[in-house]
């Protein structure tokens, strides 16, 4: 496969940006960059993928197509998606660009998909610091209000349910 290859960066710069910017791709490629991206358990493969997003983060830091590439984390694993976040905030402290990035998928299953979410948030905060991301820090604060919220939601129509089986 392409990862195998010794260029593989630019092998995947090229196909990410060329996917991105051909308007006949547009409903379908996030799931073709999901196939791409996501971690399939194959150790030297998978690294190379981190590599990828990280090498991809660091040379776009203020690009829009982050974007782009933010939304098909937000369904990989949760540790892929920190290190990301991380690695954005290290090279770009833009408030307005990382508003948009999409941080954890807006779907869920149930409250344990919801307070998965809201220890991911409590972790990533955890580990940002600085006067710089003070508005970061209050996004990510204000995600945790609305997941608990929700949760909180949840929670109770689960109950009722229960009480009126």
């Amino acid at each position: 496969t392409c990862w195998k290859q010794e260029n593989f960066l630019n092998i995947f710069d090229l196909y990410f940006e060329e996917l991105l910017c051909n308007k006949s791709f547009y409903w379908h490629r996030r799931s073709y960059f999901y196939k791409v991206f996501s971690f399939d358990g194959h150790k030297e493969i998978d690294s190379r993928k981190e590599q990828w997003i990280i090498h991809y983060i660091r040379e776009k830091f203020d690009n829009e197509n982050l974007i782009g590439l933010f939304g098909i984390l937000q369904d990989m694993k949760r540790e892929i998606r920190k290190k990301a976040i991380l690695c954005f905030l290290e090279c770009n402290s833009n408030f307005e660009l990382f508003s948009r990035l999409s941080l954890v998928s807006n779907s869920w299953t149930g409250t344990t998909s919801l307070t998965d979410k809201i220890t991911f948030y409590e972790e990533l905060l955890s580990e940002i610091s600085g006067v710089q991301f003070l508005k970061h820090k209050k996004r990510i604060r204000d995600e945790i209000a609305k997941w608990k919220a929700i949760r909180n939601r949840e929670e109770v129509d689960e109950i009722l349910m229960k009480l009126y089986q």
